[in-house]
């Protein structure tokens, strides 16, 4: 399949860490919004690393995503949709996600 869409969830608020059940439920919630665009979709762990306006940051990241043989051209809207409401129940800054090799921050 050529074509791949992926979220990444941070796992702090602030300097705090985001609530398990809220971080749980925030990774489930994208798993179920890409299976039902690509028919599945993967979870995988791994380490972000971002310059603030004071520090570097360095913490644990959890990144959800899925392959179509579609380009997203028609689901963007809903998947950017998708991604600012996740930013916003996350109280986050910006949130990240990938389509195609392009990642696009909210």
């Amino acid at each position: 399949m050529a074509h791949k869409v992926a979220i990444y969830l941070p796992s702090r608020w602030g300097e705090k860490p985001i609530p398990f059940d809220s971080r749980k439920k925030a990774i489930k919630n994208c798993l179920l919004f890409l299976t039902e665009i690509c028919g599945g979709a993967t979870e995988s762990d791994g380490m972000g690393v971002f310059k603030n306006s004071t520090k570097i940051e360095i913490e644990p990241v959890t990144i959800v995503y899925a392959f179509s043989r579609d380009n997203f051209q028609e689901e963007m809207q809903k998947i950017a949709k998708f991604c600012f409401d996740l930013k916003r129940n996350l109280h986050q800054d910006a949130l990240a996600f990938e389509v195609n090799n392009i990642l696009y921050l909210i």
